[in-house]
C-alpha cells in the first residue's frame, strides 16, 4: 500500500467515494428530473473523474504502475461499494 499523500491521491479518492456514497443515499429518493439535476449535474461536479484520470495517467507515466493499479482498483471498487451502501441505506434495508 502507498505510503502518504505524496505518493498516493488520497484527497480525490475520497471525494470519489462520498460522491458515491451520496449518490447512492440520494437516487433512490428522487424523481427522474431531480434525479439528473442532482447526480450528474451537483455530485457529477462535486465528484473528481477528470482528476482521477489525470493522476492516474501520472502515475502511470512517472513508472508507480503498481500504485495506478492500486488507484484505480480502490477508485472502482470501494466507489462501487459506496454507492451499494448508500442505496442500501436509503431503502432502509
Amino acid at each position: 500500500m502507498p505510503r502518504a499523500t505524496a505518493d498516493f491521491p488520497w484527497p480525490t479518492l475520497l471525494v470519489n467515494i462520498t460522491g458515491c456514497l451520496a449518490i447512492g443515499l440520494l437516487a433512490p429518493t428522487l424523481k427522474d428530473d431531480a434525479k439528473a439535476l442532482v447526480i450528474v449535474g451537483i455530485l457529477g461536479g462535486y465528484t473528481t473523474f477528470s482528476a482521477f484520470g489525470r493522476e492516474t495517467l501520472e502515475l502511470w507515466t512517472t513508472g508507480r504502475m503498481g500504485t495506478a493499479l492500486c488507484y484505480i482498483a480502490l477508485s472502482v471498487g470501494a466507489g462501487l461499494l459506496a454507492t451499494a451502501l448508500g442505496a442500501q441505506v436509503a431503502r432502509g434495508a
